[in-house]
């Protein structure tokens, strides 16, 4: 892909992402994950049932720890965010994952493709170890746009969570959290909140603000996903 689609993909996204609500910074396009914009593993396609009905067969984009990021190229997607699936993975004619359980937890579209990620019980890039092709770091990133509000003290500072993974987010903030030290920050959307123990490890300044790393704790991003991602956050 040249750098003025990747340029473009990653304006997609902001635009196309349902959980997406403002005009990204020029730091987070510059920043956003190439796996969720770039090309296809070839010969790999996943199987996706819902309450035991196949609903889509999918191409892969891109492996995670414990995702994948699906193409699903049916004129309407049935996938939505939310959905509780099990999936099948096949490498050419062969099957090499039977079946597992995941949940659809982010999505956007380019052009006549839905592009949905999925989170997995199962270790997938051990298993698909020799397909994945970027792994400087096995969480892929998901942009977001949310408020929140980190405990301070008795007071409170107010944050937005910019991207997610499995095991992470970033906030993008007026000025820098410490790190090495343990955070509240409660998350909203509409009327719904969920409360994020988070450990930052790194902070940058921009003219945007100062961005954030910060680990959660182990798996907490599906639940993140779960609670506030979908279109029934509390259900």
């Amino acid at each position: 892909m040249s750098p003025e689609s990747t340029a473009e993909s990653g304006r997609n996204v902001s635009r196309q992402t349902r959980t997406v609500r403002f005009a990204a910074t020029s730091s987070m396009t510059e920043t956003l994950d190439r796996r969720l914009t770039s090309g296809k593993i070839p010969n790999l396609t996943v199987q996706v049932k819902r309450r035991g009905r196949l609903v889509a067969t999918c191409e892969v984009r891109a492996i995670g720890s414990h995702e994948m990021v699906l193409l699903c190229t049916q004129r309407e997607c049935p996938l939505a965010i939310g959905d509780m699936v099990s999936f099948s993975i096949s490498e050419g004619e062969t099957e090499v994952l039977a079946e597992e359980s995941g949940i659809i937890h982010w999505g956007m579209t380019e052009e006549d493709v839905s592009v949905v990620a999925m989170f997995s019980g199962s270790r997938l890039d051990t298993l698909l170890k020799h397909l994945i092709i970027d792994d400087r770091r096995s969480d892929i990133h998901y942009p977001v746009d949310l408020q929140a509000f980190v405990r301070i003290g008795a007071g409170q500072r107010n944050a937005r969570v910019i991207d997610y993974s499995l095991n992470g987010l970033c906030l993008l903030s007026h000025a820098a959290l410490e790190t090495n030290r343990e955070y509240q920050v409660t998350v909203t959307r509409g009327v719904s909140s969920f409360c994020l123990t988070v450990f930052p490890r790194w902070s940058t300044i921009t003219a945007d603000g100062t961005f954030t790393g910060c680990v959660l704790k182990p798996q907490r991003g599906v639940l993140f996903a779960r609670r506030l991602l979908s279109p029934t956050p509390n259900n």
